[in-house]
């Protein structure tokens, strides 16, 4: 009676967390207790995986496809937020996990209890495949939508090698002409930076700069400016250094003002400035869970952000790449990695055909692993 009890118990929050997130996607109603359904069923999963491997009474065919379901959406719930927004994304893993749902009642209600005990070797077989199998999947999961992720939101100025992570340095002609589109992580390997730059001509060449400025304090008034180097340090990495460090080439800055924003993005890069400068683990993870919790409520701030961080830097940088055209030979773009798609689009637009293309690895794995390994011990 105990195990039905739970598995009614778990099959009806997670259809009560399917109805909240749908509900949280079309009208951003009931975060908190949407956030709270999905916690619960979250921390009840793993305890039905156990009992799985150990007893006949809680179905595979019933809880198997509960459990994974919430392992996927867990994760990231990926490819879907490579294809969908954030409302329509909780629209439609609301609507999957609903069906899920209502799959797994209608095989509940069927299901005889049946008390037969498993054998051993059945036993170890389950137990076997839920130890090895599960750190595996998620393993080669998180890998493999990493790298979908990245590479398809950059147009691929940004992949994951063998040996770390790369930004791709891609080389543009038309005529006596080259512009230099270089993917950038902003927190990487200080020595490996400079070998970006190494081969293009310096002169008659110019450097389009990414730094967006803030002449009135605009950020400071309502947060903390949005630095990197307290992540970098975690890592056993670096912030990226200026340019004007890393080349010979004259730097002309080519960004906005951050009064050129809305006030509602001002606000949020203030939350993430100081989110970042975090004092902890446990005071980031805090801030990143409430700051998580009111941009599912209110989407539009998200759309709002990658409006101005994107849209409108994108339409400045490109607006500044065309002045640099008509004066210069070489002109090198070495922006953020996210904002290069549009360029290049822009660049190839303009009679320049895609050359030659460099991959320099910025993030190693072996020194992920070192600042893993250094901060367990």
């Amino acid at each position: 009676m105990m195990l039905r009890a739970f598995g009614n118990s778990l099959l009806a929050l997670f259809a009560l967390d399917a109805l909240l997130t749908l509900l949280l996607g079309l009208s951003g109603a009931l975060p908190v207790l949407q956030g709270i359904a999905s916690a619960a069923v979250i921390l009840l999963c793993p305890l039905a995986a156990l009992v799985m491997v150990f007893s006949r009474r809680l179905p595979v065919a019933v809880f198997g496809p509960v459990v994974l379901f919430t392992l996927w959406a867990t994760l990231g719930a990926m490819p879907l937020p490579l294809w969908l927004p954030a409302g329509r994304l909780f629209s439609v893993l609301g609507v999957v996990q609903l069906a899920v749902a209502a799959g797994a009642a209608v095989l509940w209600l069927r299901a005889e209890e049946d008390d037969r005990p498993l054998s051993w070797g059945a036993r170890a077989g389950r137990a076997g495949g839920l130890l090895l199998g599960t750190p595996a999947i998620v393993v080669v999961y998180a890998v493999a939508s990493a790298a979908v992720g990245i590479q398809s939101a950059t147009a691929g100025f940004v992949g994951l090698g063998l040996e770390g992570v790369w930004v791709a340095h891609r080389t543009y002609a038309r005529d006596d002409q080259a512009v230099h589109l270089i993917g950038m992580i902003h927190i990487g390997d200080a020595e490996r930076y400079p070998a970006l730059f190494a081969g293009i001509p310096e002169q008659d060449a110019l450097v389009l700069a990414e730094g967006v400025t803030d002449t009135a304090a605009a950020v400071a008034q309502g947060g903390t400016e949005l630095q990197y180097g307290s992540v970098a340090a975690a890592l056993d990495l670096s912030q990226q250094a200026a340019v004007e460090s890393l080349t010979d080439i004259p730097v002309r800055y080519a960004d906005v003002d951050m009064s050129d924003f809305s006030t509602e993005t001002v606000w949020l890069i203030g939350r993430l400035g100081r989110m970042m400068d975090a004092a902890d683990r446990a005071a980031f993870f805090a801030q990143y869970q409430a700051l998580s919790v009111e941009l599912a409520a209110r989407p539009e701030l998200t759309d709002q952000l990658f409006a101005d961080i994107l849209d409108l830097r994108n339409a400045h940088l490109i607006g500044e790449l065309d002045a640099a055209l008509s004066a210069f030979a070489v002109v090198v773009v070495p922006w953020g990695a996210y904002h290069l798609p549009e360029v290049a689009t822009a660049v190839e637009s303009r009679g320049f055909a895609l050359v030659a293309e460099e991959r320099v690895v910025l993030i190693p794995y072996a020194v992920l692993a070192g600042a893993v390994v250094g901060a367990g011990g």
